[in-house]
Formats: structure tokens, sequence, C-alpha cells
């Protein structure tokens, strides 16, 4: 008896043997999906040709171009490089000066200060 109220309590689902709205439900969000794609190629200026399967040429192509790019970048580190020490051996130029002068200025003061010195003693030069 209990067997028989189980198996009435179950609630049974009847399919349609029409597909039809199964297409538009798959159809529609691939097709959004497709012009997202496509629009957002446009935007980044791409095209089906860049996404195509890699040649001898193309990456020949690739390999060359990356070469000459990473030979600029060197030499522009270079130049840069030969800059920059060109500076620092500017700077340290001027930092030798700087302490040439400082001692001058030392050995000045030290002269005027004896000189002072002696002059408030009383002694003459």
């Amino acid at each position: 008896m209990e067997v028989r109220q189980l198996a009435s309590a179950r609630s049974i689902t009847v399919l349609n043997g029409s597909s039809s709205g199964n297409w538009t439900s798959l159809v529609m969000p691939a097709a959004a999906a497709g012009a997202l794609g496509y629009g957002y190629m446009w935007w980044k200026g791409l095209s089906f040709s860049d996404l195509m399967y890699v040649t001898k040429k193309n990456m020949a192509t690739a390999v060359s171009n990356l070469t000459k790019h990473l030979d600029n970048v060197s030499e522009a580190l270079a130049a840069t490089k030969r800059h920059l020490t060109q500076r620092i051996e500017n700077v340290d130029g001027k930092l030798d000066e700087q302490m040439e002068m400082s001692k001058l200025i030392r050995s000045e003061v030290c002269t005027s200060t004896s000189h002072m010195f002696m002059l408030l003693s009383g002694v003459v030069i």
C-alpha cells in the first residue's frame, strides 16, 4: 500500500517532441557572443587573418620585426648609458672642483683667523 502512495506522489513531467525552442535558446546567445567578439576584434584592429595558423613566412617576419625592435632598444640603452656616464663624469669633475675650492677657502679662513688673532693681540705682521 505504501509503495502505491509513493508512486502516486511523484510528479510526472511531459516533454513535447518539438525541439525548435531549444535552437533559439542556443542560437541567440551564440550570435550575441559572435557579434561581441567581432566588435572587440574591430575595436582592437584585428582581422580574422591575424588569428589564422602561423606559417613559416609569418613566423620569420615576426622574428625579424622582433629582432629589429630589440636592436633599437639595445641602441637606445647604449646611448642612454653613454649620456648618463658623461653626466656622472661631469658631476664628478664638479665635485672635485668643489673640494679644491673648499680646501682653498678653509686655508684662507685659517690664515685670516690667524691674522685677526695677531692683530687683536697687538702683534704687527
